[in-house]
């Protein structure tokens, strides 16, 4: 995967104690992300704009860094490649 097949996606953690067990720390459906934005600039524009409009929340922008592909010997087996 290239540079330009990252994406950013902007979650509100308000609700959320990242320090939790995982089990935990669900976010809540109200503030899950909806849409999956293309680029860094167009992600930071829109993080500062909801931040703006919602001065209560908080917004968190985080960027795609790695995926799981398949192992070229073995049916089944994934590793992560970083992006």
């Amino acid at each position: 995967m290239a540079e330009e097949d990252k994406f950013w996606l902007i979650v509100n953690l308000r609700n959320v104690d990242v320090r939790c067990a995982p089990s935990s720390s669900v976010i809540p459906e109200r503030d899950r992300p909806t849409r999956i934005i293309p680029t860094r600039d167009l992600a930071e524009s829109e993080l500062l704009r909801l931040q703006e409009k919602y001065q209560d929340q908080e917004f968190v922008l985080f960027e795609s860094t790695a995926h799981a592909v398949p192992g070229t010997f073995e049916r089944g087996i994934f590793f992560i490649e970083n992006i």
